[in-house]
């Protein structure tokens, strides 16, 4: 493989906002004032609410058409999430709000109703095997949204965090402020997190336009995410780049060439060099995942499931008081 550095030039973006808050705090209209202004005067925009319609309460105000979930027995599980942005996408929506995203984390059957439930169907009990079969749906949301042709603007709800620190010899739980009730490390995936109080004053927390980083706004209006939609749209036009995207279990390479096909034994070779896994253990995920049979063109899905397997979760970070 070649590489080749080229000049670095600003070229435009598609948003990706996070806005977190406490109930009551004005999320859901301040997601749709960000939408707005992302949107501009001809701009479509699509909501995905989970919050039991609270969406349609702001229709006299926001131009918007709305999708509610649940729509099905999946209830707020993470491929539902992706099923409606890819609907809204192939509709041809400028903006799709998520209102809320901690249903997918917290919810009825989101990524920790996943994980229970799969702990509470095994033999032993043990947390480290859900996750592996979890965190790949939970990825597929994340590169959803990443990848998406769309502006995404997100919901979370927030809860006070708390911390264990020693003040003169003696253990102290003090509280640290709010934190989004989702993945730990969700907020490196957007252009902008903003966190806002029951007062509605809106703080921004993170924010890759310089211009925006730290301000601070009581009840944001149009006018303030338009400065971001602005900066957004200034760039150069954005060059098509190839995926860099494998599908969950292959490498880089296999995921460059036209097809997947790949023989048993070279599909063998790959899963033990990335996972480290012997064929034995190869072929009880295959045969898991109800693999009966294995021709060369079933490798993609074949590697998914082994991946699903065998892929190390993402741990999350739990204070010891806590647990």
């Amino acid at each position: 493989m070649s590489f080749s550095f080229q000049t670095a030039v600003r070229e435009q973006l598609k948003a990706r906002v996070a806005i977190d808050g406490p109930s009551g705090s004005g999320k859901t209209w301040t997601s749709l004032t960000c939408a707005t202004a992302l949107a501009g005067p001809n701009g479509r925009i699509a909501v995905i609410d989970t919050e039991r319609g609270s969406a349609r309460l702001y229709a006299d105000f926001f131009k918007f058409d709305v999708l509610e979930l649940p729509m099905d027995h999946r209830m707020f599980n993470p491929e539902v999430y992706v099923e409606a942005l890819h609907a809204a996408e192939e509709a041809g929506y400028n903006v799709i709000v998520i209102d809320s995203l901690s249903h997918a984390w917290e919810g009825e059957g989101g990524a920790l109703s996943l994980v229970d439930q799969a702990v509470a169907a095994s033999r032993s009990g043990n947390s480290y095997v859900a996750w592996r079969k979890v965190t790949p749906l939970h990825n597929k949301l994340v590169d959803a949204m990443l990848q998406s042709p769309a502006h995404i603007v997100c919901t979370m709800r927030s809860k006070m965090e708390y911390e264990q620190r020693e003040e003169g010899g003696k253990k102290q739980v003090v509280k640290v402020g709010m934190a989004p009730i989702q993945r730990a490390g969700m907020e490196y995936e957007f252009t902008m997190v903003a966190d806002i109080d029951v007062d509605h004053r809106l703080i921004v927390s993170k924010s890759r336009m310089k211009e925006l980083a730290d301000r601070q706004m009581v009840k944001p209006d149009v006018k303030f995410f338009k400065e971001l939609a602005d900066w957004l749209n200034g760039g150069a036009p954005a060059t098509e780049r190839p995926s860099q995207k494998a599908p969950i279990g292959m490498s880089m390479a296999a995921a460059e060439t036209k097809s997947y096909d790949m023989s048993f034994a070279d599909l063998l070779t790959a899963a033990q060099k990335k996972y480290n896994v012997t064929e034995e253990q190869v072929r009880a995920a295959l045969r898991a995942a109800k693999f009966t049979t294995y021709t060369p063109d079933m490798a993609t899905a074949a590697m998914t499931a082994i991946g699903m397997a065998f892929q190390k979760p993402v741990e999350e970070e739990v204070p010891d008081f806590a647990k």
